[in-house]
């Protein structure tokens, strides 16, 4: 009788994991979607974000808010900047737009780390909001669904 109940609590649990659970970005898909708001094509990104910063928040993996902004060069070339309690930190790379119609960032520096990320981009709601979902490459330990919600401002603002 124990293993019958048993078996029974591992197979609900497991139905649960295979279909019961959404991640956030699969919502973030549905939401939009029921919404009729579409992705940004990668022409949308590129005007957009072209000689253009974007600031945001997000956490590190010991929960501390950290402020960042990240500018895009029309030649291709990113600056980013992150701060908070912890200390300031800035690296560089590039940045570039994949066939998939996504937005892709790879670090030189400090934060070479995570590699390759490329990300689908959602208009916000409000004026100038942007909401980027992480589809491929790492996701930061602070933020482990890779959403990140932030306004975008012409110019460089790194500084």
């Amino acid at each position: 009788m124990r293993i019958k109940f048993l078996s029974f609590i591992i197979a609900v649990f497991t139905f649960a994991l295979l279909f019961g659970c959404v991640s956030r970005f699969e919502q973030l898909q549905t939401d939009m979607a029921a919404k009729g708001i579409k992705p940004l094509t990668g022409t949308e990104i590129k005007d957009a974000f072209t000689e253009s910063s974007f600031h945001g928040f997000t956490r590190t993996a010991r929960g501390s808010v950290v402020e960042y902004t990240v500018y895009n060069a029309v030649d291709g070339t990113t600056k980013g900047r992150a701060w908070g309690s912890w200390g300031e930190d800035s690296d560089k790379g590039k940045w570039y737009i994949n066939n998939l119609d996504q937005y892709c960032t790879e670090w030189f520096g400090k934060w070479a780390h995570d590699g390759v990320r490329c990300a689908v981009v959602y208009p916000g709601i409000d004026q100038n909001e942007y909401i980027e979902a992480i589809v491929s490459g790492k996701k930061s330990k602070g933020n482990p669904d890779g959403i990140y919600r932030f306004k975008l401002t012409a110019g460089d603002t790194t500084n």
